[in-house]
């Protein structure tokens, strides 16, 4: 696990194309923007926090999830 610390504005990389970068600091909460391309799917944490696998281009949902393409999720 990264611990680091980080301003307002400022980000992390993940690899070549996730990018985590500080929206806001508030008193008890920091305001995060993540930025990923379309094949990942992000999910808050009480979402079971994942960048989960590569989404097929074929259905838009990651291997193994078993939702109905046409849920609109």
């Amino acid at each position: 696990m990264l611990v680091t610390l980080r301003r307002k504005g400022e980000a992390v990389l993940i690899g070549d194309d996730i990018e985590l970068t500080i929206v806001h600091i508030g008193r008890s909460r920091v305001r995060v923007g993540i930025r990923a391309p379309r094949r990942y799917r992000v999910t808050a944490g009480e979402d079971q926090a994942t960048v989960s696998a590569p989404v097929s281009a074929d259905t838009g949902l990651a291997a193994g999830d078993s939702r109905s393409a046409q849920s609109g999720r």
